[in-house]
Parts: structure tokens; C-alpha cells; sequence
């Protein structure tokens, strides 16, 4: 089990900020964000449509002129201990957009945070909140072991008025429009346990993109298993 203590965080908040950054805050540059980041796993899952009828050719330059009016205005990525929280702020044909993810890395153990009051609290292993026009549409809250706080949610109706009815159908429905601003949120290092979690109907392939794209370390990938050692012939004729 995992615990997170936030009255001792809160006692020295510049020994906190300190550790924050050493534990690999970052705030990267938007554009180098939309460019390196974003676009990247967009045209990974754009390839991943079929394009064999006129219709199908509409769709696709309808999502790729959603993508042309995005514009990354904020990013920031906070690190605490086992904690990944990103916070992603952006326009969309003319809407304000407000992202925020709180991921755990155990993605199989309960997580409990010892409030102020010094009591055990639940806390969700992963939890998003996605608003626009500072109107919340879009969230989840999941846990380890599940059970009735499980929370997955869209509005889908109030997000294809916000976004725009015509601009749902000319995308083929409510679902590529999840997925879309699936891409343009979700955390580049959420677990793949946690895809299905989050509430963009995205499959953790749909999702992938590559190390170069996201500046990740491949000496984090484990080592290749060795060859299985060949047996001598002397032990071969023992047996």
C-alpha cells in the first residue's frame, strides 16, 4: 500500500519545492509540446483510421482541421515521489481547455493519504478532470480494488454543444471526439493499466507513441532477456 502524507508536505513548502524539482518537475515550452509531443501521437492514431470511402476522407480532414485550431497554452508536469500530476491548459476552436491528471505508479495497490486530522483516507490511483469553458465534462476516478467510488464520465451531450454539433458529425460521433482530446490530455507516462480507466475510450495502442517523440529514457526498458545457456556435452552424456 501506498501512503502520501500531505500535513508533512504542507509544514515546509520550500524544502517541498526543493524536492519537487529534484523529483523532475517540468514545465516545457508549449510549442515544443504541441510539436514533439501532441502531433506526434495524433498522427499515430489518425494513421490507425481507415480511409476507403469519401466518407471516411471526410473524417479525417475534419479531425486534422481540429487538431490545426489546438493551441498548448500551459503545461506543467509535477513529480512527487510515486505521484505523476500534470496540469494542461489550451484553446480549441474558440474554447478553453483545463486538464488535470493525478496518476499513482502502483497501479495495483490501494493508495491511502493520511489527512491533517490524522485520519487514513482512500484515494484514487488515478483521477482526471478535463473542463471546458471552466465547465467540467469530462473525468474518472479508479481505484485498485474498484468497488462503488469508481467513477468514469463524459457528457457527451453538453460536449457536443460546447464543441459544436456540426463539428461532432463531421468527426462521425462523440466517440473519435473523446479520443481526440484524449490525445491531446492524457499524461504521456500513464501506465497502460490505467488507459481503460480514464474516460477517452482510447486503447493503450491507440495511445502509444515513440520514445524519441517523448524524450523517454529506453535504458528504463528492461534488459533483454540473456540466452538460455546451452548445455555441455559432458552433462548432455551424464544424462
Amino acid at each position: 500500500e501506498n501512503l502520501s502524507d500531505d500535513d508533512a508536505e504542507g509544514n515546509d513548502e520550500e524544502d517541498a519545492q526543493e524536492k519537487n524539482v529534484d523529483a523532475g518537475d517540468e514545465e516545457r515550452p508549449t510549442g515544443l509540446i504541441q510539436d514533439s509531443l501532441i502531433r506526434p501521437r495524433f498522427e499515430n492514431w489518425l494513421s490507425q483510421h481507415p480511409v476507403k470511402t469519401p466518407m471516411d476522407s471526410s473524417r479525417r480532414e475534419a479531425l486534422q482541421d481540429l487538431f490545426g485550431r489546438l493551441q498548448v497554452t500551459s503545461y506543467n508536469m509535477e513529480v512527487l515521489s510515486s505521484e505523476r500530476c500534470l496540469a494542461i491548459e489550451f484553446s480549441l476552436a474558440g474554447r478553453t481547455g483545463c486538464y488535470t491528471q493525478r496518476t499513482h505508479a502502483d497501479v495495483s495497490s490501494a493508495v491511502w493519504l493520511l489527512t491533517k486530522g490524522g485520519v487514513m483516507e482512500l484515494t484514487p490511483n488515478i483521477a482526471s478532470k478535463l473542463e471546458l469553458d471552466e465547465v467540467p465534462l469530462i473525468g474518472c476516478e479508479h481505484y485498485a480494488d474498484g468497488g462503488a467510488r469508481e467513477r468514469r464520465w463524459a457528457d457527451e451531450t453538453q460536449l457536443g454543444e460546447v464543441i459544436g454539433t456540426d463539428v461532432v458529425e463531421k468527426l462521425g460521433g462523440c466517440t473519435p471526439l473523446l479520443q481526440f482530446l484524449g490525445l491531446i490530455c492524457m499524461d504521456e507516462g500513464t501506465p497502460a493499466a490505467y488507459v481503460d480507466a480514464l474516460p477517452f475510450k482510447l486503447t493503450s495502442a491507440s495511445f502509444a507513441v515513440s520514445e524519441s517523440a517523448v524524450g523517454n529514457d529506453v535504458s528504463s526498458k528492461p534488459p533483454p532477456k540473456a540466452p538460455r545457456p546451452v548445455a555441455s556435452s559432458k552433462a548432455a552424456t551424464a544424462k
